[in-house]
């Protein structure tokens, strides 16, 4: 096996309140089986999936470990108020095509996509700075955990209504009302 940035990941991870998962969800929650040396983050706000890949096959791998965090992140919300955001980390042990690497970075579908690669940037690993929930400074992961907004009575009727429904049922509501 490649020698992975496990414990670079762990250090930035941590650094914004995202902690290692040893045992990833399996079984018949997930639609696939994750690669070996998957790893995966948990915090309050995101979850960030570590998916190694092949360049042959990054297309695929970026669909499996797509349709493996959106499984997951649907799980993990069931009982949530709040959405949780999601970030699949294709790694790679060469650079890889960049058109390609643009097209899956650029995707909105499901999740934030990013490609890493060992280089000799100051991680030693190209694409990794690029990893938004990685870059929050330590006291915007503790901030967003304790902000309380006050809301109006609009927004509060709102709010009952995603925590007793869900926010996708919510939200296929009020896109029919307007005709979406």
């Amino acid at each position: 096996m490649p020698d992975w940035p496990y414990e670079l990941l762990e250090e930035l991870c941590d650094q914004v309140g995202l902690s290692r998962v040893r045992r990833l969800p399996a079984g018949g929650m997930v639609p696939v089986e994750p690669p070996e040396g998957a790893a995966y983050w948990a915090g309050t706000y995101a979850r960030l999936l570590f998916w190694p890949a092949c360049e042959a096959g990054l297309a695929e791998s970026a669909r499996t470990g797509q349709a493996w965090l959106d499984t997951v992140l649907k799980a993990d919300e069931g009982g949530r108020q709040a959405p949780v955001d999601g970030y699949l980390v294709l790694a790679q042990e060469t650079a890889p095509e960049r058109g390609l690497v643009r097209a899956l970075e650029l995707s909105t579908q499901v999740c934030r996509k990013h490609v890493i690669w060992p280089d000799e940037s100051e991680t030693g690993w190209r694409g990794l700075a690029a990893v938004g929930v990685l870059g929050l400074p330590r006291e915007a992961a503790f901030v967003r955990r304790q902000v309380q907004p006050t809301l109006d009575d609009e927004a509060e009727a709102l709010w009952r209504r995603i925590a007793e429904h869900g926010h996708a049922a919510i939200a296929a509501e009020d896109r029919k009302k307007v005709g979406l």
